[in-house]
């Protein structure tokens, strides 16, 4: 092994805790209780809300996300009505004015109704029967529910929801009961409590006719599938067969599953499938069309760690979400010995950053004001590649160290880059702020040319190794393994600078230098023999 080291520098750690989005950092939303009433037809719907509100800073007004399709019909403060006139909603806010005598925390109720334009999906399933689905990515949950809704405030949130009659309703956490409605023609009340704070976006609920089996009923975790009846044979033996053995294994890696219960919904989310905090929903056509792959199944339960325990605070960190479970589901496979299959799913994450137009930005990328604009190769492929190198970085150990550290100290929260970089490099024992910061701020990646040519009458070879990538990318510290190949082939350590011609180690009559044979690294090498 010959390790490169290129341009070593150390950085300053601003830019891995930098928060760009525009958060309201006056108010705290601790809980939410919505009622919601799904109509048997046409799509507007009836709701309460009760919000529990920690008041940061004191002010005369309190303000909540609610677009203004959704109409105010009544409002509370502390169980004291407000007049109509105390309360108003401009595009997507409602400001409520609070008046003298409020306390830190707040309890809010409001009545209210409308027809949303996203963010709840009311309408007819891909088999032509009516359903209805939260899609709340990334900031939709404001088009029909009353929230601060910025992943940066986590709550808890329980659900009431009445549905038509022959319909269930799924929602996230635990299962608190269903109520038949008195008169109502076969409606019932389905009840849903989460006990651990989750971020806006993934609070969700489904309803509609199901399929719902349990997919093991010994495991630790309740887990089940909601699909369409027309599916159901499909999901049992195909995607889901091994979600159990996906739970262990990621659970021995990571930690403790977060939550409650897991349950896989068949869905009308316009994602392929969306992370909702224990209701994961899955696209339906996916399930029609027989194309759900067991890989999407893995990386959405992964995101049960990161992207919903672990939020990240500010949107352009995503890539701690998108990056981590992408990498999470892939060393899946590499942790039940299916190694080929762990390299391949790699090696398309490196296809498709190289093949996207990412690559001429940052990961993070604070020029992009728009949440649903960051769904690129550079969060989810480039950021799995970096987690890749950190662990070829630091070792196995300290790598899986590290992410069960990151869950634990920051589970039910949320985090920045930083707070990641900060404990790597508390548990690699060395500062690797330079790491984070040259693969998450800087663009591209490196490109080298390296010269070798064996020395006459030595048992070494010279290597000449430059960076020529483009200079708006940046220099990179990169450890690369190289193997001399050749008549008794050596695998030594050494280290090169940018532009130096280095003395290596090899046999007598080298044939070939490899540089990163294993494909680890997200570079470009361009070797040669030289003169």
């Amino acid at each position: 092994m010959v390790s490169l080291l290129l341009g070593a520098t150390l950085f300053q750690t601003a830019a891995l805790n930098v928060i760009a989005d525009k958060i309201d950092t006056s108010i705290d939303v601790l809980h939410y209780e919505f009622t919601i009433e799904l109509p048997d037809r046409g799509a507007q719907f009836d709701a309460t809300a009760q919000l529990t509100v920690l008041r940061l800073r004191a002010s005369p007004v309190l303000r909540l996300n609610l677009d203004d399709a959704m109409t105010v019909s009544a409002a509370e403060v502390d169980g004291v009505p407000l007049a109509p006139d105390r309360w108003r909603q401009h595009a997507d806010t409602l400001i409520l004015a609070l008046g003298d005598g409020v306390g830190d925390t707040v309890a809010v109720r409001l009545s209210y109704a409308g027809t949303p334009t996203r963010g709840l999906r009311i309408g007819t399933n891909v088999h032509g029967h009516r359903v209805a689905f939260a899609d709340n990515w990334p900031n939709h949950a404001r088009a029909w529910l009353p929230t601060h809704d910025h992943p940066s405030d986590k709550a808890l949130v329980t659900w009431h929801i009445a549905v038509p009659a022959g319909w269930e309703a799924i929602a996230n956490g635990a299962p608190e009961g269903v109520d038949t409605i008195p008169g109502g023609n076969g409606r019932t009340v389905w009840h849903w409590d989460e006990s651990r704070p989750i971020p806006v976006h993934t609070m969700v609920i489904g309803a509609g006719a199901f399929a719902i089996g349990l997919v093991d009923s010994s495991s630790a975790v309740p887990h089940a599938l909601w699909t369409y009846p027309e599916d159901s044979a499909f999901a049992a033996t195909k995607p889901f067969a091994r979600v159990q053995t996906m739970l262990d294994v990621l659970t021995a890696f990571i930690g403790p599953f977060p939550y409650d219960k897991l349950v896989h919904v068949e869905s009308t989310t316009r994602f392929g499938a969306m992370e909702n905090s224990s209701a994961i929903f899955y696209n339906q056509a996916a399930y029609a069309e027989r194309r759900l792959g067991e890989g999407t199944v893995a990386h959405e339960t992964a995101h049960q760690w990161f992207g919903d325990a672990v939020a990240q605070r500010d949107w352009h960190h995503l890539w701690l979400s998108e990056g981590l479970s992408t990498y999470m589901a892939a060393l899946f496979y590499d942790l039940i010995g299916e190694r080929e299959r762990f390299h391949e799913r790699l090696g398309d994450a490196r296809d498709s950053y190289l093949a996207s137009e990412d690559v001429a930005v940052a990961i993070l990328d604070t020029s992009e004001v728009d949440p649903g604009e960051l769904l690129t190769a550079n969060h989810y492929d480039k950021g799995a590649l970096v987690m890749h190198m950190l662990r070829r970085e630091v070792g196995d150990t300290t790598f899986r160290g590290i992410v069960r550290e990151y869950y634990r100290r920051y589970r039910d929260s949320t985090a920045l880059s930083g707070d990641l970089a900060a404990i790597a490099s508390e548990l690699a024992g060395r500062d690797l702020t330079w790491f984070f910061e040259q693969w998450l701020t800087q663009p591209g990646y490196p490109v080298l040319d390296v010269a070798w040519q064996p020395v006459a009458g030595t048992d070494s070879v010279e290597l000449t190794v430059r960076e020529v990538q483009r200079p708006d990318w940046g220099r990179y510290v990169l450890s690369v393994p190289v193997s001399v190949v050749g008549s008794g082939e050596r695998l030594t350590t050494v280290r090169l600078t940018n532009g130096a011609v280095i003395r290596v180690p090899a046999p007598r009559a080298p044939t070939e230098i490899l540089l990163d044979p294993e494909g680890d690294l997200l570079a470009e090498f361009r070797v040669r023999r030289g003169g």
